[in-house]
């Protein structure tokens, strides 16, 4: 195994990021590590212990912050003193992510079907898929869809308003896909600003 990492130790390595702050700064929650993996390994058994996450903590430049905890009240009231829409939106946010997280957690273990090939068993995951998705509500298959195929920070655009909260909920998505948001926004220079202005107000929509 080769690493571009100038220290050894991946996921595990703290790095001082910023003078005074220390961070785990490759290492992502283990919400990924699937429980057949813990329990063939036996991981317990050679030390892991997972810690639940309290909380999120996001500074700010100017001394303020956005500071998530395990209490929906004062999650709500601490998003609000940001912006009170998006505070409201947030709930709606934390409806529909899980019905994306039921679909997508039994398809985690599956090795990914050729769609290409006429391979029975293939051809079975495709259906079995295919089936699944077809079963969603119309408002979850298109936030699944946009999930899928949105950089993150398209994604939080058309949720969010604030960029304290969308650098916050983007972390959820940092590990999947990073998107080509930097050529959209050529694309819409190219354009000029009726077009970006308009395009904004797009994203800021609430996919209801």
């Amino acid at each position: 195994m080769s690493s571009e990492q100038t220290v050894l130790g991946g996921a595990a390595v703290t790095e001082e990021v910023f003078p005074g702050f220390k961070f785990s700064v490759c290492s992502y929650v283990v919400s990924l590590l699937r429980p057949e993996i813990i329990r063939d390994l036996d991981l317990p058994r050679h030390g892991l212990e997972i810690l639940p996450l309290d909380g999120t903590f996001t500074p700010m430049p100017k001394g303020d912050y956005l500071w998530r905890v395990n209490d929906h009240g004062k999650t709500y009231r601490e998003i609000a003193r940001h912006s009170r829409l998006d505070a409201n939106t947030y709930e709606d946010f934390g409806k529909a992510m899980p019905a994306i997280c039921r679909f997508v957690k039994p398809i985690l273990g599956m090795v990914p079907p050729d769609p290409t090939g006429l391979n029975p068993k293939d051809l079975s995951k495709l259906l079995f898929l295919a089936r699944r998705f077809q079963q969603l509500p119309k408002d979850d298959r298109y936030n699944l869809v946009q999930l899928m195929t949105m950089s993150a920070a398209d994604f939080l655009d058309q949720w969010f308003e604030t960029d304290v909260l969308k650098a916050t909920m983007s972390a959820f998505q940092c590990h999947r896909r990073r998107g080509d948001r930097s050529r959209r926004r050529d694309s819409q220079r190219g354009r000029g600003r009726e077009d970006s202005d308009e395009e904004r107000q797009r994203r800021r929509r609430r996919p209801h």
